[in-house]
């Protein structure tokens, strides 16, 4: 066990963000497999939550050589519980090595006396995972899904209709949905990122309305800001653009050629 850089005895209240998939770490390796957007999104809500008075633990998953505990800041840490043996695993099949996950995990939690105010967890594979601790240690979840698997499923299919069953195999679409169908019954509030998703989630899972949040993710105007007119002018000339010009900016993958809700700024 390896020794603890924040203090587990402060009094501020304590959040469990859990996120299992990918390379989740204070300074993550952004493209690596299954790490981007989603990761980016639980470091900078759990440093604005401890901004706010909390102390953040972002619990994934241990694997290869990554340390038990990473540092964030003084109140955010993320903590790896280790499952399913020290190779990477795809996220659309880490849901079956997540019993082991919880087990670890709880362990984690019991030995060093951790009391937490709710759990978030962040996609269905964490959602599994943070419903089980929820039950078990008799805390609130709140379930962030990011993607929704049947508006997936369809809109993949749609595109590429000869692809079916190369993306069931793939994306494991069945065994998604139907844990999604599970969590979103079973979680105490499901938080939306757009009102597209907030209205699928009721039109498509039946969530009942009150259960449902939409919180749009943020951005961080520090990093992103407005440029002058002279500064906007000398990028169109350079990239020979005119008119109206909308970017959107995403990492390349087949499947979101066709994705809702890309960021989209005017030049």
């Amino acid at each position: 066990m390896e020794e603890n850089p924040l203090n587990e005895q402060s009094s501020l209240p304590r959040i469990a963000m859990v996120s299992t998939h990918g390379y989740v770490a204070s300074t993550p390796p952004l493209g690596a497999a299954d790490t981007g957007g989603q990761v980016v999104y639980v470091l900078e809500l759990s440093r604005k939550l401890a901004q706010l008075g909390y102390e953040v633990d972002i619990w994934t998953r241990r694997f290869e050589d990554q340390p038990e505990i990473d540092p964030v800041n003084e109140q955010v840490r993320v903590i790896r519980v280790p499952c399913g043996g020290r190779n990477f695993v795809p996220k659309e099949y880490l849901y079956e090595k997540l019993p082991e996950w919880c087990e670890n995990a709880l362990r984690f939690i019991k030995k060093r006396g951790l009391k937490y105010e709710f759990i978030n967890s962040h996609y269905w594979d964490a959602g599994v995972a943070g419903q089980h601790l929820s039950e078990v240690l008799d805390l609130p979840h709140l379930h962030t899904p990011h993607s929704l698997g049947l508006w997936k499923k369809r809109q993949m299919e749609a595109d590429y209709p000869g692809d079916r069953e190369k993306f069931e195999k793939q994306y494991n679409f069945t065994k998604r949905t139907h844990h999604e169908r599970l969590l979103y019954a079973d979680c105490d509030t499901v938080v939306a990122t757009t009102p597209q998703q907030f209205d699928l989630l009721q039109a498509d899972y039946e969530v009942p309305v009150e259960k449902c949040r939409m919180i749009p993710p943020g951005y961080d105007d520090n990093r992103f800001f407005p440029v002058s007119e002279a500064s906007r002018n000398a990028i169109r000339q350079r990239l020979n653009f005119s008119g109206k010009v909308v970017l959107a900016i995403g990492r390349l993958a087949r499947r979101r050629q066709s994705s809702a809700w890309p960021w989209a700024a005017r030049i």
